[in-house]
């Protein structure tokens, strides 16, 4: 089991999955779980699969160029378009990408 978890495969997919955790699974939790507050900004859950649609376009740009996963920029900007139209969760995602974001050193 030790040998299998040092190897690069397995560092190199670990860092992929910590990747789309932080670029889309948190964002994504914290709308349909906010959706019912977030009336007042023209968003609920049948608005959700805008969200889908804008990861399904992230997918298919990476899918094209791999190089994009690797881009900060372009990753913790898929949900800009949403974030514009609302408020609150462009504060969450300001918080969690430049607030929270801790230095190892």
């Amino acid at each position: 089991m030790y040998t299998i978890l040092r190897s690069v495969e397995m560092v190199s997919l670990l860092r992929v999955l910590s990747i789309y955790h932080v670029t889309l699974c948190l964002p994504l939790r914290w709308l349909a779980g906010n959706c019912g507050d977030l009336e007042e900004f023209g968003f609920g859950v049948a608005d959700m699969p805008m969200a889908v649609d804008l990861m399904d376009d992230v997918f298919g740009e990476i899918v094209e160029d791999g190089d994009l996963l690797l881009d900060e920029d372009y990753m913790m900007n898929v949900f800009k378009s949403l974030a514009v139209k609302i408020p609150p969760f462009e504060e969450y995602l300001t918080y969690m990408f430049d607030f929270k974001q801790s230095s190892p050193v």
